[in-house]
């Protein structure tokens, strides 16, 4: 597939080999949810927050039910259950 990749001009996409031997995962955007996580404002508090979950074209690494969300607005990245997301419709 040919990617571009955040933070990066659109002229440094290149093409990756999903399924090469080496390659234990390959992650895409997939669908927006929401998901718990502590307030910015007041870390003792628990928010649902709009995130993009991604999905598994290659998971030799064993996620399974897991799987990366990016949390909109600060970038920060985790690894939750699917379980726990809800699909913003």
């Amino acid at each position: 597939v040919c990617v571009e990749f955040d933070g990066e001009s659109w002229r440094k996409r290149r093409w990756i080999d999903v399924y090469s031997l080496l390659r234990r995962a390959f992650l895409v955007e997939h669908n927006l949810v929401l998901a718990e996580r502590k307030s910015p404002e007041v870390s003792e508090r628990i928010v649902q927050w709009p995130a993009i979950m991604y999905r598994s074209l290659l998971d030799k690494a064993g996620l399974g039910s897991i799987t990366s969300i990016r949390f909109l607005g600060d970038q920060q990245r985790v690894f939750l259950s699917k379980d726990l997301l809800k699909p913003i419709q």
